[in-house]
């Protein structure tokens, strides 16, 4: 199963290591399997910053992603549901773009998750590598 060992909902933060630590996973074998046709991503290690952009690349094509998080909830009654602690987008050179969205339970469980129409999915290691497979072609 794709993904992190990491547990993604223990902080905003524990969630971007998460994004990144999984990027990083398929990244690596997708190169193993396939040599001629590298992916990059920077950066190579993330900063304690609140706001982090993650770039993946290989040949022309790209995939970028932005993550920020706040240190309190916000609440937006347009954006529906709970409060939320972090928002950012994920953009693709192939045209295609997503919101993301940190969802707080203010239960100290948090899940960054990503628009599709107006329903919240959250962020896993399956979608992570399929956004890695799609970026390589694959």
């Amino acid at each position: 199963m794709p993904g992190s060992s990491l547990t993604p909902t223990d902080s905003p933060v524990a969630g971007m290591r998460y994004i990144h630590a999984t990027l990083r996973e398929e990244i690596a074998q997708l190169n193993v399997r396939r040599p001629g046709q590298r992916i990059s991503m920077t950066p190579e290690s993330l900063t304690d910053d609140k706001k982090q952009t993650l770039r993946l690349a290989v040949g022309e094509r790209w995939l970028q992603i932005e993550l920020e998080w706040f240190e309190r909830a916000k609440f937006d009654p347009a954006m529906g549901g709970p409060p939320y602690r972090g928002i950012g987008t994920i953009s693709a050179s192939w045209g295609q773009t997503w919101k993301i969205i940190l969802w707080d339970s203010l239960k100290k469980v948090f899940q960054w998750g990503y628009f599709e129409g107006t329903e919240v999915r959250p962020i896993t290691g399956d979608f992570l590598a399929s956004l890695v497979a799609t970026l390589a072609g694959a």
